[in-house]
Order: structure tokens, then sequence, then C-alpha cells
């Protein structure tokens, strides 16, 4: 977007998903300018506007529901716009569900949501963030007779891409 591209030398591009090395990457970048790092999930319409326009263009799978790891619930309300609203959607929370709802709210109503908190956790059968995809697999793994036929979960944290 033009308001990125407008900080010009200030912007420093990413690596996508490498959560751990961008950290300490940029860790190192705001104290040596004594600056300070915001933490994850910051609340901004644009990102909730990122968010859905990414899955606009790189689509869910069909499903009757969806298993969604949640933090602040910034990413589920751009996932919630992206869908038709007809779906089922559980965000399996890892903070308290009042203040996910109310993140979520500010973006997006949607009928078939559900919020629940999760502090069980599991290894899930692909690669993932054992802290809040790790949870929401657990709580999926107990709830998926009563899912529907089509199920997705939506894996945000950990992605492996080929190398080359």
């Amino acid at each position: 977007p033009q308001f990125v591209r407008d900080l010009g030398k200030s912007v420093v591009w990413l690596s996508p998903n490498m959560y751990k090395v961008n950290y300490h990457r940029m860790k190192k970048i705001v104290e040596e300018q004594a600056g300070y790092m915001l933490p994850m999930g910051v609340e901004h319409p644009f990102v909730v506007r990122t968010i859905r326009e990414f899955f606009d263009k790189d689509p869910l799978p069909p499903a009757d529901s969806y298993g969604v790891p949640v933090g602040s619930g910034v990413a589920l309300a751009g996932i919630l716009q992206h869908l038709t609203g007809k779906e089922k959607v559980f965000g399996v929370c890892t903070r308290p569900v009042n203040s996910v709802q109310q993140v979520v709210n500010r973006y997006i109503k949607h009928d078939g949501l559900s919020l629940v908190h999760e502090t069980e956790s599991s290894v899930a059968p692909f690669p993932h963030h054992s802290f809040w995809e790790g949870q929401a697999w657990f709580w999926l793994e107990k709830h998926l007779p009563l899912l529907g036929k089509r199920t997705c979960f939506v894996n945000l944290g950990n992605h492996t891409y080929p190398k080359g």
C-alpha cells in the first residue's frame, strides 16, 4: 500500500512466517534506534482488510465449519470478512473470549461464529505453532464429530514452503 511506500527507508521487509528470525532481527534494529516493539495482533482496519484480501485472492477451501486459532481476533476478523457468513466458525482463543469478541465485533457480525477458550494442546500432523495451533488442534480433535462432514483447520502460524 502507498502509506507503507511513503515510509521509505524506515520500512524493513521481513521473510514471511519466520517469526523467531524476524523477531530477533527486528529487536536488534529497534534497539539500535532506541525504539520499542509493538505486540502481535495490533488492531488496525488496514490489517483486517489485508487479511481479508489475502484470503479473497487465495480462498479457504469450501467447508461446513472452520477451526481458527485465535490470539487477538484481528486475523479472525479478516477471515470472517472473507467467508460467506453461512458457515460455522469456531475460534479457539488463547486469551479471554470477551476480549476477542470485542475486536471481532468492531469489524464484522458473523452469526455462525462460536468462540471457545482452550488451554490444553496437542501435536498436529503438520507444521504448527505449539501454542496457538496446538491448542486449536486439541479442541478440534475433541469436537470433530460435532463439526460437520467438511471441516477446515486454518493454520495461520506456520507454513512450510519448498526450498529453492
